[in-house]
């Protein structure tokens, strides 16, 4: 299964956060954890492991799109996996590209 699949069925199938945090760490390359408005309705669906992936594993950076909410949760000696754009989802596709 591809990384793309698993990061789409990621939101409804909790149990799969194995699977994508192993798709992470076999990509030869940086892999980007792009969190687009994720606030705390509901955080242990991206939010917590989201953060908790780009802190244990080296190849991965979490960037974070909020204009409010950006502070990391979870308590980490540093935060050099974290990028935070403190700006709404549509600026923050839009400046994509």
């Amino acid at each position: 299964m591809s990384l793309k699949m698993l990061t789409e069925k990621f939101t409804s199938d909790y149990s799969l956060k194995h699977e994508v945090e192993r798709a992470c760490d076999d990509t030869a390359g940086q892999t980007v954890l792009l969190e687009l408005g994720v606030g705390f309705n509901t955080p242990v669906i991206i939010r917590f492991p989201f953060e908790q992936m780009a802190a244990r594993l080296r190849n991965v950076k979490l960037v974070r799109a909020n204009p409010t909410q950006t502070a990391p949760l979870a308590a980490h000696p540093d935060h050099n996996h974290l990028i935070v754009l403190r700006t709404d989802a549509a600026t923050a596709i839009n400046a994509l590209g």
